[in-house]
């Protein structure tokens, strides 16, 4: 009856080191989603930042002035600013908008706060699971 006994438990404590390591993998798999989803989002943040960098050089800029406008990755085509107080913003849907720079670095701000905020989030998400990773790599050593 022991060995029964005995038997029963060394397939529950397997069922349960079973159970961990798909957690673990689970875990280990968003993991590596939020890194991503990281990097894209930390890729925007250079992004808006670098646009806030543009605004304060064209509030310098005068009237007729050439400048190289980027029209892709490593393509540029020849301009002439004639109004350097607006910008045309994308609303979605290639719809533009007209904007002062202060409106336009307002708009700007904002969807960098949020980005800003969405990144905390996200690091405290891979913080948590990275200890409850830990917490579970430890169990299965000692379970093992």
């Amino acid at each position: 009856m022991s060995t029964d006994l005995d038997k029963k438990t060394r397939e529950d404590e397997k069922k349960n080191i079973e159970k961990k390591i798909v957690e673990f993998n689970l875990l280990d798999s968003r993991i590596k989603e939020v890194e991503q989803s990281l990097a894209i989002l930390e890729k925007q943040i250079a992004e808006l930042q670098a646009c806030q960098l543009s605004f304060d050089e064209l509030k310098d800029v005068k009237k007729n002035v050439r400048m190289l406008a980027p029209m892709g990755p490593g393509i540029f085509v020849e301009a002439k600013i004639e109004d350097s107080s607006n910008v045309l913003i994308d609303l979605g849907s290639r719809i533009l908008c007209k904007k002062s720079l202060d409106d336009a670095k307002r708009i700007i701000q904002s969807k960098l706060d949020q980005a800003l905020d969405v990144h905390a989030k996200l690091v405290e998400e891979i913080d948590a699971l990275l200890q409850r990773i830990s917490k579970l790599e430890k169990n299965i050593k000692e379970s093992a």
